[in-house]
């Protein structure tokens, strides 16, 4: 016991916030959601599987290649190895919150007036998100959602 006997002293705990990465953080995810919305998807709406194969190519270049690879050929769907995030449904139901997107039907979301105007203010200010906005307008609407609904019973039949 002597060995310790310097850890017999008074001690407290004080609580710190902790940093979120950059890429959990609402103030990046909620813009891209609304650029995804309004760039990739048709009158502004999509279901949430295809947002969250957006939310997936969106995080680095090589699952950005990954994408628009199999959209510009005959590729597997093997190639493209989505995740679903947790994260990424939070950031949805922030933007419902905040009134930026509705929910539309069980599966669907789409912008809001006010999610519209937010979008068009990022796609017209080049500043924010410029490689994930540059890499949306690149896939553009050739990810539909039978290219989604495909690779969803593909997954399934496995």
């Amino acid at each position: 016991m002597a060995d310790i006997d310097y850890l017999d002293v008074a001690f407290s705990f004080k609580s710190r916030p902790s940093d979120l990465p950059p890429d959990l953080r609402p103030n990046w995810r909620v813009p891209l959601l609304l650029l995804m919305l309004h760039v990739c998807c048709r009158g502004g709406k999509s279901t949430l599987f295809r947002l969250h194969v957006l939310n997936w190519s969106s995080r680095n270049q090589e699952n950005q290649n990954k994408l628009l690879a199999n959209l510009a050929s005959d590729l597997e769907y093997s190639e493209v190895p989505i995740r679903v995030e947790p994260a990424f449904v939070r950031t949805i139901q922030f933007a419902v919150a905040e009134g930026l997107v509705s929910r539309v039907g069980g599966d669907r979301v789409q912008l809001t007036d006010s999610g519209k105007a937010f979008a068009n203010q990022l796609v017209e200010n080049g500043a924010p998100l410029g490689a994930e906005r540059e890499f949306l307008r690149v896939v553009g609407q050739r990810l539909t959602e039978n290219w989604v609904e495909g690779f969803s019973k593909w997954g399934r039949a496995r």
